[in-house]
């Protein structure tokens, strides 16, 4: 049962990006007493903020010292963690988690996704309170920020359910998305466009809200993901209770909403947005997943995984620099799966980098020359360092989701 669980909990992940984006809720639970209303996006003004190029190796606030190379990640305690790649430091961020009691009557605290802005200097992650009732729990969720310099952690979201978040690159500005409200789902495939919400934001220096996005199509907006360049943010079309919603886009500079029409699964944006990469990985895999580059207008789509008999691709990430890719290749099923690890280089030659028997998140450090891993048996997880160079793994730390600071 424990294993089922943790594999519900990694598709959601995995739905949302594996690069760091939140699981796909469907609906809001209440979350300060009130009744069934719908949450209403509380969102004054449109975000002025101008958007600052980010360096490649560090963002707007520039590189970690070689002395500290701080990655954030989900401890197997259920707490939010900070550890120094370099010598083992560790920094606990939060140290209220708490599973379920075996008769379901203890306070249930859960954090997850912690996220670094483009310049290091602030982390968001999400947590969830579960207060036990008579018939079962009640939810209380919150999106909060850790201050890097200050060591101070604050609550810049209460009482809204999120449907993914991400910092839009070269600012403080945190994007976000939320589940949808209670009655949005009519029929299967049909909604009540009356309760479509967009994307929204907070300005982390100000504390002000904005709205980004408007669903244009009738559709709810959920799991924003943003170009490194921070002028394009994509987000998928909520069309079912289940899976991937159709693909589209804002461009801020031409001020244009794109929709494609069709779910496309975990996207990366090239740095300059001009292409993306997509794993088709809409719901459950059935082996047919490959991995395609594809122009931001939606040509020139190119298959970039070998088709393999009893295999499927997924979760392709550029490096920071966009000069190489990375990807996940799985063969065989369970207990017989095998994951590896697959890099395009800068050259375009396709190689593998090493064999997991598990892989429960990836995401590359902002170096570009390391991925970070993790993989072991639940509940044994892992978070590893495979080397560019070789393929080597350096175990970092028991835990999982790991970013490492700009």
């Amino acid at each position: 049962m424990k294993r089922l669980f943790f594999t519900v909990i990694l598709f959601s992940l995995l739905l949302a990006g594996c690069m760091p984006l939140a699981a796909v809720p469907v609906s809001s639970t209440t979350s300060n007493g009130g009744g069934n209303e719908p949450t209403i996006e509380v969102i004054p003004a449109d975000p002025t903020e101008e958007v600052l190029p980010v360096e490649p190796d560090g963002g707007i606030g520039g590189p970690s010292t070689p002395s500290a190379r701080w990655v954030a990640y989900l401890g197997t305690d259920g707490n939010i963690w900070l550890i120094n790649a370099v010598d083992g430091e560790k920094k606990q961020i939060t140290s209220d988690a708490a599973t379920f009691s075996s008769d379901n009557t203890a306070t249930v605290v859960t954090y997850q996704s912690p996220k670094w802005s483009s310049d290091g200097l602030f982390l968001a992650f999400e947590r969830q309170i579960g207060t036990p009732h008579d018939q079962g729990y009640e939810f209380a969720f919150a999106l909060m920020v850790y201050d890097y310099d200050t060591g101070e952690t604050k609550i810049v979201i209460e009482g809204q359910q999120t449907a993914g978040f991400a910092w839009r690159p070269g600012t403080h500005l945190l994007s976000f998305a939320l589940a949808s409200q209670p009655g949005y789902f009519v029929t299967r495939g049909g909604v009540d466009s009356s309760l479509a919400t967009g994307i929204s934001a907070v300005d982390i220096d100000t504390m002000s809200g904005s709205r980004l996005v408007a669903p244009e199509n009738g559709f709810s907006l959920v799991n924003p993901v943003w170009s490194p360049d921070g002028m394009t943010v994509s987000f998928d079309e909520l069309l079912y209770m289940e899976g991937r919603g159709n693909f589209a886009f804002y461009d801020f500079a031409a001020g244009k909403y794109t929709a494609w029409n069709k779910a496309i699964g975990g996207v990366s944006w090239a740095p300059d947005g001009s292409k993306l990469l997509a794993d088709y990985l809409n719901y459950m895999p059935n082996y047919t997943e490959r991995v395609f580059q594809i122009n931001r207008d939606g040509s020139s789509e190119f298959q970039l995984s070998p088709d393999a008999e009893n295999s499927y691709a997924y979760n392709p990430l550029y490096s920071p620099d966009g000069s190489q890719i990375a990807y996940i290749q799985v063969t065989g099923m369970e207990p017989d799966m095998v994951n590896e690890l697959v890099l395009i280089d800068a050259a375009g030659v396709t190689r593998p980098l090493t064999k997991l028997t598990q892989v429960y998140y990836m995401s590359w450090t902002p170096d570009g020359q390391n991925l970070l891993v993790a993989t072991g048996n639940y509940p044994e997880v892992k978070t590893v360092l495979v080397s560019l160079e070789d393929g080597s793994q350096t175990e970092l730390t028991d835990g999982w989701q790991a970013a490492m600071r700009p």
